[in-house]
């Protein structure tokens, strides 16, 4: 590419001052080794190996991620190859930073050599704590400038909560959906996936490895918070928390992008969807619509969906109970947390009420006649929807009937309803799952 071109006469130039503290860079510091061979021939060759592989300007690299701190060399070599060409901090830090001055207006701009999808801050970021460029920098505290700058959005309430370095999902490539059923590994999207939250405990990757498996992508809390609310500004308000950002090709609430990484999967410590402590949770608007008649039994809180850790396909029988992605799952029972319980098992990703007039009747609609005629963002009709999830089997209304569908129930007022958790449903966190799942290489021109 033209700017790795004049690489040369960029270095010459003044240095972008990538750390806070002048002295913490180390432009000797390696990040990465070309890795050679017949099966690292092209990007999808190289790409197949799995953690640290990536292709960039027609050559298979081996960089430092998340899950992968040391040994370049040596894991190149594991996989049949030969490593070389080195590439160093004062190498990338003039390609990757051209000429810019690191203010915080600058930080914001997203990062033109790397395709301008993620912002200057989140590489520098990334550089500092990840790939080492900045001494003693680590995911908590990367020591960049930019950080300094331009304070990411706080993921939880409490700024010392956040467990930046923790890898909640890794996936474990080369493993079949049959052999996908260690504890913690689940089957979704046609990939096997190993999760702290589903019972894995300690090393990932190891996890992955000794079932004869390769790490490929993964996901850690401080990499992805800085890689998708970059633009949600510096503090959480209700006006920041519902906000929409890009996430993939979509886009989501910061609310709901908070909620999943920091209660579901474990980014602040001690956080549930029922104990929520994302920093957004304390921002979120009443709801509008108004899902059961007698406003004064919806539970808010009520666990209406959770999966059932320890509990084997053959015993996971029963109403309510099914068998998902190699775990299983009870779901539409009042009662499920004890069903499991009774089974042996451990209640785990509980989801609970509030779910449904967050996600499928989000405001400002009503359960008026016009509300209640449309179709909700799958193309189902809310008066379907809303007799579904005003059952009294749920457990999040009382035996009366739904608002909707009871003739008596005037939809058109907004309801004052009790305190509220920010549990969410399966469906519509898998689909937050897909989409924050992936991490880019650390550098792609």
């Amino acid at each position: 590419m033209i700017g790795k071109i004049f690489v040369v006469l960029l270095s010459s130039a003044n240095a972008f001052q990538l750390c806070e503290n002048p002295a913490d860079y180390d432009a000797a510091q390696v990040y990465a080794v070309t890795c050679s061979g017949a099966s690292f021939g092209d990007e999808t060759k190289c790409k197949a190996h799995g953690d640290g592989f990536g292709w960039e300007s027609n050559a298979c690299l081996v960089q430092f991620s998340p899950t992968l701190k040391a040994g370049l060399k040596e894991t190149c070599e594991a996989k049949g190859g030969t490593a070389s060409g080195e590439k160093t901090c004062g190498w990338a830090i003039p390609v990757y930073f051209p000429g810019l001055t690191p203010t915080k207006a600058e930080c914001k701009v997203m990062n033109a050599p790397s395709g301008g999808k993620h912002s200057n801050a989140y590489y520098t970021s990334y550089a500092g704590g990840i790939m080492g460029c900045c001494k003693g920098g680590t995911p908590s505290v990367p020591k960049d400038l930019c950080t300094k700058l331009d304070p990411p959005f706080p993921m939880c309430e409490n700024a010392a909560d956040f467990k930046a370095a923790h890898v909640y999902q890794v996936e474990c490539k080369g493993i079949v959906q049959g052999s996908c059923t260690k504890t913690g590994m689940t089957w979704d999207d046609g990939k096997c996936q190993i999760k702290p939250a589903l019972g894995a405990v300690g090393d990932l990757v190891k996890i992955c490895t000794d079932n004869g498996g390769s790490v490929g992508d993964s996901s850690q809390c401080g990499v992805v918070s800085k890689m998708y609310l970059a633009s949600a500004g510096s503090q959480p308000s209700e006006a920041a928390c519902s906000s929409s950002v890009t996430v993939g090709s979509s886009t989501m609430k910061v609310s709901l992008l908070t909620d999943y990484i920091a209660n579901r999967e474990g980014c602040c410590a001690g956080a549930t969807t029922i104990q929520p402590k994302d920093s957004c949770h304390k921002f979120k608007p009443k709801p509008t619509f108004r899902l059961c008649s007698n406003e004064t039994s919806w539970a808010p809180n009520k666990v209406v969906h959770l999966k059932c850790l320890g509990v084997a396909q053959g015993a996971c029988t029963g109403t309510g109970f099914s068998w998902k992605g190699n775990v299983c799952e009870v779901a539409q029972q009042s009662n499920g947390q004890d069903l499991c319980k009774a089974k042996g098992g451990t209640p785990a990703e509980v989801l609970t009420c509030t779910y449904f007039t967050d996600n499928f009747f989000p405001n400002p609609m009503k359960a008026d006649a016009a509300g209640c005629a449309a179709n909700d963002k799958d193309g189902n009709l809310i008066k379907n929807r809303a007799k579904t999830y005003g059952d009294p089997s749920w457990g999040c209304c009382d035996s009366k009937a739904d608002c909707c569908n009871d003739p008596t129930c005037d939809g058109s007022i907004t309801v004052t309803p009790p305190a509220v958790s920010r549990g969410r449903s399966q469906s519509g966190l898998l689909s937050v799952a897909a989409l924050v799942a992936g991490l880019p290489a650390a550098w792609s021109i």
